[in-house]
C-alpha cells in the first residue's frame, strides 16, 4: 500500500528491522499483482484478499503473511441527506469497485436484508479516483472511497460525508469484529528462502501504524510529499480515524477465521468459484 511505503522509505523503517525493502513501481493493478508471479517483486502489500484467492485458484504460489487494512478503512460517502443507509441507496446510482472485497460485502449483506443489490440499486463500476470524480459531478448518488479520497472529495464539497462504514455490515452479517480489506502475500519460493522474512514485514508494519498513531502531524507531511496533495488532508483522515491499519499475523486464532470466512463468503455471493486450500495461508 502507497500509504506505509512512502513512510517507510522516509523513515527506513525496514532497515531497522533487518530488512532492505526494494519497491517495485507498477503503472497498472493487473500488472502490480502479477509480479508475485513474474518474480519481478517477492510479495505484494496492500493486495485484496479475495484477488489473491483467485490468483491461488488459478495457481499462483503465494501464501498471505498478515492483515493491513481493515474493512474499517472503507465507507459509502454521499452528499445527498436523504441517504444514511444500505437501504436508502434504493433507486440510487453508486459507485463502487466490483472486483474488491468491499463490493462482496455490500453484495452479501443486502442479500441477508432482502436487498438485491444489482437490481435495486444501479451499480456504476469505478476504482476510486473516477468513484470520488462522479461522485463530486452528480454523475452517481453515492461512492464507496477509502483515504485520502473522501477528504479530496469533501475538500471539493464540504457537504460530502460517510453514512455507512463497511465493517459493520460485516459484523452485522458474520458476528466478526472485524473484515480484512488489504493483506500481504508473500512468494513461496521467497518464504522458503526467508523464514524469518514474514515476522520481521509485520513487525515494521507495526511500527509504521504506531508511527502514524504517535506523530499524525509529521505522518501528514511525509505523505503529503510522497502523494502530491495538499498537507492537512492525510491528516483530516489520521485524525478522523479513517487512515486505518491493523497489522495482524494471519495465522493466529484471532486473524485466520477471519480471511477464511472472506473467502466463503466470495464464493457464497457467487464472485469466486471456491475456496482456496488452507495452505494459502501462512504457517510459521
Amino acid at each position: 500500500m502507497l500509504f506505509l511505503q512512502i513512510i517507510i522509505q522516509e523513515k527506513r523503517f525496514d532497515l531497522k528491522h533487518g530488512l532492505d525493502v526494494t519497491w517495485v513501481p507498477q503503472p497498472t493493478i493487473p500488472g502490480f499483482y502479477a509480479t508475485i508471479n513474474t518474480g519481478e517483486a517477492d510479495g505484494i502489500p496492500g493486495g485484496g484478499p479475495l484477488v489473491f484467492q483467485r490468483m491461488y485458484l488459478e495457481g499462483s504460489k503465494l501464501v498471505i503473511t498478515n492483515t493491513l487494512v481493515p474493512m474499517a478503512a472503507v465507507y459509502i460517502v454521499t452528499s445527498n441527506p436523504s441517504i444514511n443507509s444500505l437501504n436508502d441507496l434504493r433507486g440510487k446510482k453508486l459507485a463502487v469497485d466490483v472486483g474488491a472485497a468491499e463490493y462482496v460485502v455490500l453484495k452479501t449483506y443486502g442479500q441477508s436484508v432482502g436487498l438485491d443489490l444489482e437490481r435495486e440499486i444501479t451499480i456504476v463500476p469505478s476504482a476510486y479516483p473516477l468513484a470520488r470524480q462522479r461522485l463530486l459531478t452528480g454523475e452517481v448518488d453515492a461512492a464507496v472511497l477509502v483515504e485520502p479520497h473522501i477528504a479530496l472529495a469533501r475538500a471539493q464539497n464540504p457537504a460530502i460525508r460517510t453514512v455507512v462504514n463497511l465493517n459493520d455490515l460485516w459484523t452485522a452479517l458474520t458476528g466478526q469484529p472485524f473484515a480484512v480489506y488489504l493483506v500481504t502475500a508473500l512468494s513461496e519460493d521467497f518464504v522458503k528462502r526467508n523464514p524469518d522474512a514474514p515476522r520481521r514485514l509485520i513487525a515494521m508494519f507495526q511500527e509504521v501504524e504506531d508511527f502514524i498513531a504517535r506523530n499524525p502531524e509529521e505522518a501528514d507531511r511525509i505523505l503529503a510529499k510522497g502523494l502530491n496533495i495538499p498537507e492537512g488532508v492525510m491528516l483530516y483522515g489520521i485524525l478522523a480515524e479513517r487512515v486505518r491499519f491493523k497489522t495482524l499475523p494471519s495465522w493466529t486464532a484471532e486473524t485466520k477465521p477471519v480471511i477464511v470466512k472472506m473467502f466463503e463468503v466470495a464464493k457464497q455471493a457467487g464472485v469466486l468459484p471456491d475456496i482456496p486450500s488452507e495452505n494459502i495461508i501462512y504457517k510459521p
